[in-house]
């Protein structure tokens, strides 16, 4: 991370690309959540918890995180996952969703 990106995060001009939020909420011991938008706990769980074990824990936005953090294959993998088990739990999504 370059001064200057920090410089201009801190300004409030720019937004860290996901993958560095969620390296700069475990190393400020926030939730990723609240430092991306100000919402939820402001706390992470278990403030000694590292960015590897928050991975185990269920969690909406750290699940898109960590997500956004794959190559572009191995995000479609997963998606094709989920397709699957939705599909297996009979519930409907839409048919653009299995495109993405």
């Amino acid at each position: 991370m370059s001064v200057q990106a920090v410089r201009r995060w801190l300004e409030g001009t720019a937004i860290p690309s996901q993958d560095k939020l969620v390296v700069l909420a475990a190393w400020l011991k926030v939730s990723p959540e609240w430092l991306r938008f100000g919402d939820g706990q402001k706390v992470a769980a278990s403030p000694a918890k590292t960015v590897r074990e928050s991975r185990e824990d269920y969690d909406a936005g750290t699940l898109v995180a960590l997500i956004e953090l794959l190559s572009e294959e191995h995000r479609r993998a997963v998606q094709q996952v989920i397709v699957a088990l939705l599909d297996n739990e009979g519930k409907a999504i839409k048919s653009s969703a299995r495109r993405r």
